[in-house]
Order: C-alpha cells, then structure tokens, then sequence
C-alpha cells in the first residue's frame, strides 16, 4: 500500500525521529535557558532544535518520537524530562568535582598561624567564607576539626570559648558549599589521624565547648564559693547571681588573650550572661545557604 503524499513528505523534510542535545535546560519556560527555534505543521508537535551549543559532551540526549499531540501537551512533557535530566546531571558533574577535594589529605595542606604579628588573626576574609578547617595547639596536635559558613569569625569564638589550644589552624575553602562533601571532608581529615579522633570532636561535652559558648555552671569556671553560692540562690535572683560569675570569668578569658597579645575587638553578649552562658556577638554574613 502506497503511502500519502503526506507522509512521505513528511519523513523527507523532518525525518524519523530527532536527537536534542540538553545544555542545563532547553526545554524549561521558566529558566528561559537556550533559546529554541520552532516550527509545526498542522497539529502535530513541535519540531525544535538547540542554538546554543552543549557545555557537556557525555549528556544524554533527548529523543522525540513523532506524534500528533498538541502542542502544548508535547512542551510539557519534554520540558519535564529535560529538567529531570539536566539536574541529575548537574548533581552528578558535581558529585565528580567535589570528590577531589574531598581527597585532599590534611597533611598536605599548610600551618597558619593563629594570629599575626599584630595580634589579629591571620585568616583573611578573601581566602574564602564557607571552610573546613582544623585547629592545633602550641604542639602542633590536633584539638578540633570544624565546619563554617564563616571562617573568620568561627576561628575568633573558637579562640575566645578555648584559648589554650587555638595556635595554629589548616583549612580548605569552597567556592560553592555542599553539606555532604564538608562533611566528607572532615570525616576524611578524622580518619588521617588512624581513627584517634580530635578531642574536640570526640563527644557531645567537648564538641559544646568548641561549638557553643562558654557555659560557666558545666564547664569547670566555677570555685568552691559560687558552687556553695548557686546552691543556696533561689529561681528569683539565680539571674543575678550568674550574671556576676559571667563577668569574673570574662575577666579571666580577656586576661588570657591579652596574654596571646589579641588585638582583635572582642564583644560578649550581654544577653547570654543571665542564662550562666559567655560568647562574643558574631555577625550575620552574606553566604549561600546551601549548606
């Protein structure tokens, strides 16, 4: 049986079936990504193809079968696959990026030191926010591997909550933070250290006195008196009294940075105070919360 002339021209001109390359997303509306030239024939769909050239060689292409749907019916359906597709490779090209530096050995990065020769901390704002980073003592051994969506001013609490054990620090920036490769990352820096972990990072106790502030009734800050005195202080004025221990145990952290000659400007909230609790105000920063 002959075919229609419809047909055959049909075949002739657009051919069987048609291959798209899928650079992000051709086909999403919203994302208005490469732009697509157009053309259809009666009611059947879209024939369209890519101006813009393919920022990835290995994608996988999206194949169009020849169908007569309408038109809107096929740009939705494809729209969706490209999206699918695209992310997925987007996740994975990222998977492979960042698994590289999630290789990277603590022992072949650098030691910096704390502070400077002025007194100010070492660590530079350009050197990147968002970081994992590990911190020495004066013996250059261990004490804590962290994570920060800002470095600076982690590295500056870190210093004000335990002063004896902040001399020297390694870190690694990234540009575009994923959770799971910084956590990758500082499971990694752990298990260099033949499975001896940190002290800072051995359990929840000393894991708070790295991350949180200072709590002066759980932390060992407390004297035989003020211990004697909490005892006997009733719910009503236990504010006050904690407030007061606060200030003596702020005296003595600012005693020791001023040993460490820190001429970093150094502000505890006053907020905390009631509550047994000292920590330096930190500011809000600017940085992706992808993390």
């Amino acid at each position: 049986m002959k075919e229609s002339l419809f047909r055959r021209k049909k075949k002739a001109i657009f051919g069987a079936r048609l291959y798209l390359p899928i650079s992000r997303c051709n086909f999403c509306w919203i994302l208005q990504q490469p732009v697509l030239s157009f053309s259809m024939k009666s009611s059947w769909k879209v024939l369209g193809y890519c101006c813009t050239f393919s920022l990835y060689s290995n994608l996988t292409t999206t194949r169009i079968r020849y169908r007569p749907i309408p038109l809107w019916k096929h740009y939705f359906r494809f729209s969706t696959q490209a999206c699918v597709s695209s992310s997925t490779y987007t996740n994975n090209s990222n998977s492979r990026n960042n698994s590289s530096n999630s290789c990277l050995k603590l022992d072949s990065f650098p030691f910096h030191p704390y502070l400077d020769d002025r007194g100010f901390l070492s660590y530079q704002d350009s050197w990147g926010k968002v970081s994992v980073y590990a911190i020495y003592d004066a013996q250059y051994r261990l004490q804590y591997i962290g994570i920060s969506r800002d470095t600076r001013t982690s590295l500056l609490l870190h210093l004000i909550r335990m002063p004896q054990f902040c001399y020297y620090f390694k870190f690694q920036s990234f540009e575009k933070p994923s959770r799971t490769i910084l956590n990758q990352l500082r499971e990694t820096w752990i298990k260099e250290m033949n499975h001896q972990t940190p002290v800072g990072n051995v359990d929840a106790f000393w894991q708070a006195r790295w991350e949180g502030p200072i709590d002066v009734r759980n932390h060992g800050w407390l004297t035989t008196e003020e211990k004697q005195l909490l005892e006997e202080t009733e719910e009503n004025n236990m504010a006050k009294v904690l407030k007061q221990i606060c200030r003596r145990v702020q005296k003595e952290v600012e005693n020791q940075l001023a040993e460490r000659n820190v001429q970093e400007t150094i502000r505890f909230d006053p907020k905390l105070k009631e509550r047994g609790l000292l920590d330096g105000q930190s500011k809000k920063v600017d940085v992706p919360d992808t993390i």
